[in-house]
């Protein structure tokens, strides 16, 4: 039994998360926080990366506005596999049918990667706007996909088996979910749904 609790302290104790590397908003000084600062979702100010901040009331309060048949969020995140493999091909996909349905690609990663962001959607010839998730609404040293489960549980009922990136949920018009999907999915999958 002595061993057994050795061989268990020294497993636990060698895979502890070290959270002394990971950059937070909220710990940099004013002037460092206004260097990674983003623009709220739905301001008429247009940032030069193209990257804001978004919480479920500026978004739900855009889609009301926003005329377009559909409506469809994509869930990402620069650093799943799963993510890196199916947007680059996703966005191909997008342009080809003239960004349709309307798109916001939302990631529940901190402000400080807004530059990793910008990075990111030029690399893979992404223009629509990113979203990062506000950090004082939904917390920054939290895990990924509670900060997205949150978001998601304010905007979608029924939405609660929507987890891991990348996640979709689609919108129509009146803004009802007529379709929904963790993993990758091909885009004639959406431009089916938007024909039903």
């Amino acid at each position: 039994m002595f061993k057994l609790y050795f061989a268990l302290l020294f497993l636990l104790s060698s895979c502890a998360i070290d959270f002394n590397h990971l950059r937070f908003y909220k710990d940099l000084n004013e002037e460092k926080q206004a260097y990674y600062k983003l623009t709220p979702f739905g301001s008429e100010d247009k940032p030069e990366e193209n990257i804001y901040s978004i919480n479920s009331s500026r978004f739900l309060s855009g889609i009301q506005n926003d005329t377009a048949n559909y409506k469809l969020i994509v869930f990402f995140t620069q650093w799943c596999p799963g993510s890196e493999a199916f947007l680059p091909g996703f966005v191909k996909d997008l342009k080809q049918h003239g960004n349709k349905p309307e798109t916001y690609f939302i990631s529940p990663d901190d402000w400080v990667y807004k530059y990793d962001y910008s990075e990111y959607a030029q690399k893979i010839n992404l223009n629509n706007p990113v979203y990062l998730l506000d950090v004082y609404k939904y917390g920054e040293k939290r895990n990924p996909h509670y900060r997205m489960h949150k978001f998601i549980a304010e905007i979608c009922s029924g939405c609660e088996e929507v987890s891991g990136f990348p996640s979709l949920i689609l919108f129509d018009r009146q803004n009802k979910v007529v379709y929904k999907h963790t993993g990758a999915v091909s885009f004639d999958t959406i431009v089916e749904v938007m024909k039903e």
